[in-house]
């Protein structure tokens, strides 16, 4: 081997052996970061007679600790080593919390849930030992692991040591528990889930909380929701003591701070029943309560109250829904079924029942009735059942009649009401009442209507509006503008369109239901060219010396550009006007009269004119004028004409002469 080779192999193996030891080196260096031989750390709790390394605890109780450090001289048992610089690090569970002042050695410290001890200048030699104990309080529930870390220097050898262990408390977590129950007195001897009661009876509520758990509850909530039919009236108790709820529309509300365990709390309160006979008002409590950690315990709890009498329900068979409803469409010639259900809610026996249907004019009976045929009136249109001792009602008994019915065409545009009415006896020598209604609406056949008529200048935009009534919606509108027969101009109930050239234009419109039925319709659109209001209109007739309560007449005249015919509207002045009237050829005279019955005044005529179109001119006006007035008294010629219409002409005239 040449000595260039033998240079390179004992570099290798040089460098070999260098990382080799470098390795071990990392090894031992690692071990001093985890158990250490030379240093030994016990955890340890009280169990009340010995020290252990677990133990059964209860929330709010006191735990002691107790750390334990020994130190072992195993690197090199010849020399005097021991261990310095030593810290204890207690990491105590959330569940735990370290009592102040409770330390056998220097107080820690604390940062978090760590508990810090730097002994200073102690010193451990060979197995010496150092032990320090500490009180905690439970303030938390489940498995709780205390574990315990130490760190020290070892003299001479210059190794950190390193050591730790663990004490565990278990705290089982009680059962927080919370029990409601509801009761409604039954006005003799018992409280009970369900009673029986009139309109207008006060009826008494008890409720019972029982913390029923394993540990007490806090911020007890009692809230007592009353139904549509009942309403508060006041006489509340807790524990036999007045105490008035809190009220928030139809909720009752109760708080409690605090309900030790086993505890109970009695609340009672009145109630009045404001609800219809047969009402079943059902009266729930809800109640919470607070534990440990925020955790919230609920139950609820109901009472029934059931209104006594007998009630009727009408209703009619809904098959787009496929339910029994208050109302329902039907098409023009199906038939409909009704159902009448009576109730009965009471101590008694309710018999000799009688039931009454009144058809509307849109439907007529169509049989299959049951329990059986009703008896029929001349017209059809009113139905009877006397139901005999086999249709007896009892407490919470029901009895049902249906019957069929056709929709027909006669005023089938508006809802049909079918109004059903009972009556009965009652053991207790009541006659019982009652009434309902269900609502047929009658779908009548399809019809459009394509609105109009229509006018506007051509070139111009025209709207034209569509409608339709009966059929199934929802529809279709589809229009045929340009007169070729295809309704494909246009889609929709609105269409704006225009022409070009003026004259009459027919549009038709074409309307599709739901049903693929369909209905067709045509309006008009008159298209001008373009339009010009009428000139200022013109007025002549008398303007002064007018005798007041005569007649004069003036002559009015318009003429329009377009040759359109035309109206006038008048203010005579006098605050009394001739509204728009007309219409009249351009340029024709046209007579109107008016008298003033005021003297000495000065009036203004106004007169306006308008096409056919709308389209206004300027205003025309002239002054027109009374004399100064004066009355004259004849009183006895005026008695005399009270009875005589001839004197009664010439004080007319008379007068007329005087004043001229």
């Amino acid at each position: 081997m040449d000595k260039k080779n033998i240079l390179v192999l004992t570099l290798v193996t040089t460098l070999l052996l260098v990382f080799s030891t470098f390795s071990i080196g990392i090894a031992d260096d690692s071990d001093t970061a985890f158990e250490h031989d030379s240093l030994e750390v016990v955890k340890e709790v009280w169990d009340g007679e010995n020290w252990v390394k677990q133990i059964d605890a209860e929330y709010g109780e006191t735990v002691t600790f107790r750390i334990t450090v020994t130190y072992y001289n195993v690197t090199e048992p010849a020399h005097p080593h021991y261990a310095q610089d030593i810290i204890i690090t207690d990491h105590l569970p959330d569940c735990l919390q370290y009592d102040s002042n409770t330390c056998s050695y220097d107080e820690p410290i604390i940062y978090e849930n760590n508990l810090t001890w730097d002994l200073g200048s102690l010193k451990l030699y060979h197995e010496e030992s150092f032990n320090l104990t500490f009180n905690t309080t439970v303030v938390d529930y489940g498995t709780n692991v205390n574990f315990v870390e130490v760190e020290a220097y070892e003299h001479c050898t210059s190794e950190d040591l390193y050591g730790s262990d663990t004490a565990t408390v278990i705290v089982d977590r009680p059962n927080p528990s919370i029990d409601v129950e509801k009761k409604v007195w039954d006005g003799v001897c018992d409280w009970k889930d369900i009673i029986y009661a009139k309109y207008d009876e006060i009826v008494r509520f008890n409720i019972t909380v029982h913390n029923d758990g394993e540990i007490e509850l806090l911020s007890i909530i009692v809230n007592d929701t009353l139904p549509e039919s009942l309403e508060y009236a006041n006489n509340a108790e807790v524990n036999g003591i007045a105490y008035e709820p809190t009220i928030d529309g139809k909720n009752l509300i109760w708080s409690f701070n605090i309900l030790e365990e086993d505890e109970k709390i009695y609340i009672e309160f009145d109630a009045r029943v404001i609800g219809e006979p047969c009402s079943v008002d059902v009266n729930w409590v809800d109640v919470s309560g607070e534990a440990f950690c925020d955790w919230i315990v609920e139950d609820r709890d109901s009472a029934t109250v059931k209104i006594e009498g007998m009630c009727m329900e009408k209703q009619v068979w809904n098959e787009k829904d496929g339910k029994w409803a208050e109302q329902t469409t039907v098409p023009q010639g199906e038939d409909v079924r009704f159902r009448i259900t009576l109730y009965y809610y009471g101590d008694y026996k309710l018999y000799n029942i009688k039931i009454m249907d009144v058809l509307p004019d849109c439907l007529d009976y169509a049989n299959n009735a049951i329990p059986e045929e009703p008896e029929i009136s001349g017209d059809g249109k009113t139905l009877w059942w006397n139901l005999s001792e086999d249709y007896d009602l009892y407490d919470g008994d029901s009895l049902i009649v249906e019957f069929d019915a056709t929709a027909t065409e006669f005023n089938c545009e508006d809802p049909a009401v079918n109004w059903a009415y009972v009556v009965a006896d009652e053991c207790s020598g009541q006659e019982l009442t009652d009434e309902d209604s269900a609502t047929v609406i009658v779908i009548c056949g399809l019809t459009a209507d394509a609105g109009g008529p229509y006018a506007g200048e051509i070139n111009q935009d025209i709207t034209l509006t569509g409608s339709a009534t009966g059929g199934s919606p929802p529809y279709i509108y589809e229009w045929d503008l340009d007169e070729d027969g295809e309704y494909d101009d246009a889609i929709g109930s609105e269409v704006d369109w225009q022409w070009e050239t003026p004259g009459t234009k027919t549009v038709w419109l074409k309307v599709t239901d739901d049903n693929d039925d369909e209905d067709t319709a045509y309006a008009l659109v008159e298209v001008i060219l373009e339009n010009d209001p009428p000139n200022k209109p013109s007025i002549s007739g008398k303007k002064s010396d007018l005798v007041p309560n005569q007649k004069y007449y003036y002559e009015l005249k318009a003429v329009d550009p377009d040759a359109d015919q035309v109206y006038f509207y008048v203010e005579w002045g006098d605050g009394e006007v001739k509204d728009w009237f007309g219409p009249y050829d351009s340029a024709e005279i046209v007579t109107v009269n008016h008298s003033w019955s005021d003297p000495s005044t000065t009036f203004t005529i106004r007169v306006t004119a308008k096409d056919i179109y709308d389209a206004e001119s300027q205003p025309a006006t002239l002054t027109v004028s009374t004399p100064k007035y004066k009355q004259y008294n004849f009183p006895i010629l005026e008695r005399l004409g009270q009875h005589f219409k001839i004197i009664q002409k010439i004080l007319n005239l008379l007068e007329t002469l005087l004043n001229f």
